[in-house]
């Protein structure tokens, strides 16, 4: 959930979609559950499944990766103009 806001934060340049994002993720993983969110759903240890957390570290380190990167590129936007 972290990198999902992260990444939303860096995007849209608005820290609150940056926490908005990831309480809509939890929301949707409660009401939804297994069925809704499939391999990302977030409470899969209750099934004693931990291919899903596999997924979502992956996944985390992406979206925080692909944060950083976009800060970096916009930097250099910036600096060049």
């Amino acid at each position: 959930m972290g990198g999902l806001g992260f990444c939303a934060c860096v995007v849209f340049n608005q820290i609150a979609i940056g926490y908005l994002l990831p309480v809509m993720y939890y929301i949707m993983a409660i009401g939804g559950g297994k069925k809704l969110l499939g391999s990302f759903y977030p409470f899969s240890m209750i099934y004693a499944s931990y291919q899903e957390k596999v997924n979502l570290a992956v996944l985390g380190t992406v979206l925080t990766i692909a944060g950083l990167y976009n800060i970096c590129f916009y930097k250099r936007i910036k600096v060049k103009v």
